[in-house]
C-alpha cells in the first residue's frame, strides 16, 4: 500500500460539451503527479474519445457503466476505489450537491 496522496478527477467529454474539461483536468493532473508525487485517477462517463486521452497519459479510468446512471453511487464507489483523498470536479450535469456534502464531510 501506498502513502501518496490520492486524487480523483471527475469530468467527462463528448461531442456536445466539448474536450475542455478533461484537458483542464489533464493539466492539473500531469502538475500533481509530476511536481507532486500525487496517484491519479479519472472517473468519467463513458466515452471512447475522453477515456484514450486520459489513457494516453497513463491515468487510470473509471468508467460508467451502460444503463440507467447512479452518479451519486458511482462516485462514491470510484472514491473508495480509487482510494482519493481529493476529489476534483469539473462537470456540468446532474451532480447532486449533497454528494459532494456527504464526501467534504468524510474528509475528502
Amino acid at each position: 500500500m501506498t502513502n501518496r496522496l490520492s486524487v480523483l478527477f471527475r469530468c467527462d467529454a463528448s461531442p456536445s460539451i466539448g474536450l475542455g474539461h478533461v484537458v483542464r483536468c489533464l493539466a492539473l493532473a500531469d502538475e500533481l503527479r509530476g511536481k507532486h508525487d500525487v496517484d491519479v485517477s479519472f472517473a468519467m462517463r463513458r466515452n471512447p474519445l475522453a477515456s484514450e486521452m486520459v489513457g494516453r497519459e497513463s491515468y487510470p479510468v473509471l468508467e460508467s457503466l451502460g444503463g440507467e446512471f447512479a452518479q451519486s453511487v458511482w462516485l462514491n464507489e470510484c472514491v473508495l476505489q480509487s482510494r482519493a483523498a481529493a476529489l476534483f470536479v469539473d462537470v456540468r450535469d446532474d451532480l447532486p450537491r449533497a454528494t459532494l456534502d456527504s464526501l467534504s464531510a468524510r474528509g475528502i
